[in-house]
């Protein structure tokens, strides 16, 4: 495979800074949110086998993430004690919990894999409703509110190496797990298989045509789809060492989508890239605002609307831009240009959204001081701040929708960015 060097560059950094890591930060706490941004790695990508290769939009993923959580914990509790299963180490336990997301997958693909569109979706819907409802009423393996508990250090140590209990040993566990999973589900998009599913996303009347049986092709995309997700669920149980009913949740699968539409759905490193933005994003403003699930809703629509292609098809774009003969200082400015504009139509949406917080709390309806916002001391009652948020919402969105990189050069034509 021919690799640019921008593309190669991008390679390098997600294979080693990884392992450099827990050289560079060390604390336990930067590598509890790292080893968690691996597991989101795992499961986006495991999301876009079925979402953006074979083109089916799912909101029953967490169901087979789940499904792998609980069977990794039990497998987890039970080789730590006396029965069958003990003395079973660690870091075989991925294993059946992807054979238990897989079976999940396909229990629920006989009915689903028939299905497309909206219909697809709506039953999606309604069976991870459905699964959610159930599990509730089965306390005995699923926890009832508390969930189900374990202790990844049950083994003194493996090998006498090692025994899984710090954080940093948790993080080289995931990571060894990540890093294969990810060179398999790579190698997928390689296959025979991979070529028929996205044959099938784009033109499944051709494909049946051909001979093939779309049924088979989906139904296969999702058993590989919920094995994945399963084995994430397994290392998110390690990584936490807690699962409860919600990795069953509609949460849960619509983070996954997000994850993929944001980084980009149509490249294979695109999830990841969208996996490491909202997991960062997920951590780091719940300690800053208590409207951070607006501020993703909102990353979420804007990439929709301003890159339908998500961060991977910005970066390509750019790349192939930069390629164009002569254009590299009008790109480069019209680059500078919009990242401007982006940071303005930041500004005035936080500006935005931290007043109407302010507005509709409790403690605004009695004092009408100002509040701080940004290092600001803003008045949130004030006309003036809300028509200066939404100057700069409006400035700022005309400029990251019109200072984009020339679309022709050389008489070539060049994707937006």
């Amino acid at each position: 495979m021919n690799l640019s060097p921008p593309r190669l560059t991008l390679l390098a950094i997600l294979a080693v800074f990884p392992v450099a890591l827990p050289w560079i930060a060390p604390t336990n706490a930067t590598l509890s949110i790292a080893t968690q941004m691996l597991v989101w790695t795992v499961m986006a990508l495991s999301y876009n086998i079925s979402f953006g290769q074979t083109g089916l939009l799912s909101f029953c993923h967490a169901v087979f993430f789940g499904a792998g959580a609980f069977a990794a914990s039990h497998a987890v509790n039970a080789a730590a004690g006396e029965g069958l299963l003990a003395g079973l180490p660690l870091w075989i336990m991925p294993i059946p919990a992807f054979a238990a997301g897989a079976l999940t997958a396909f229990i629920y693909g006989l009915f689903l894999a028939s299905r497309t569109g909206v219909a697809f979706v709506m039953i999606t819907m309604a069976l991870a409703t459905l699964t959610v409802s159930t599990v509730d009423n089965f306390d005995s393996i699923f926890g009832g509110e508390s969930g189900v508990s374990i202790d990844r250090a049950f083994q003194d140590s493996f090998l006498g190496l090692v025994s899984f209990g710090p954080q940093r040993q948790a993080y080289w566990l995931v990571l060894a797990w990540t890093a294969l999973a990810a060179g398999l589900m790579w190698l997928l998009t390689r296959t025979a298989f991979g070529q028929l599913a996205a044959a099938t996303r784009e033109n499944e009347e051709r494909v049946r045509f051909s001979g093939q049986s779309t049924y088979r092709i989906r139904l296969v995309a999702m058993v590989l789809a919920g094995g994945f997700a399963g084995l994430a669920g397994a290392l998110h149980a390690i990584n936490i060492e807690q699962v409860s009913v919600e990795q069953f949740s509609l949460k849960t699968s619509a983070f996954a989508m997000f994850m993929c539409v944001i980084g980009g759905a149509r490249v294979f490193y695109g999830p990841i890239l969208g996996a490491v933005l909202l997991s960062a994003l997920d951590k780091v403003l719940p300690g800053y605002t208590g409207s951070w699930p607006m501020y993703l809703g909102l990353v979420f629509c804007a990439v929709l609307i301003f890159s339908p292609d998500g961060l991977a098809g910005i970066g390509k774009g750019i790349a192939q831009a930069f390629r164009a003969p002569g254009a590299r200082v009008q790109v480069l400015g019209r680059l500078l240009g919009r990242a401007l504009a982006v940071a303005v139509l930041a500004f005035g949406t936080i500006l935005a959204v931290e007043m109407a917080t302010v507005l509709s709390s409790q403690e605004a309806m009695v004092v009408r001081d100002a509040v701080p916002v940004l290092g600001l001391s803003v008045d949130a009652t004030s006309p003036t701040y809300w028509l200066l948020a939404l100057a700069l919402i409006a400035a700022g969105a005309w400029g990251a929708k019109h200072l984009v990189p020339p679309t022709k050069s050389a008489g070539a034509e060049v994707p937006h960015a």
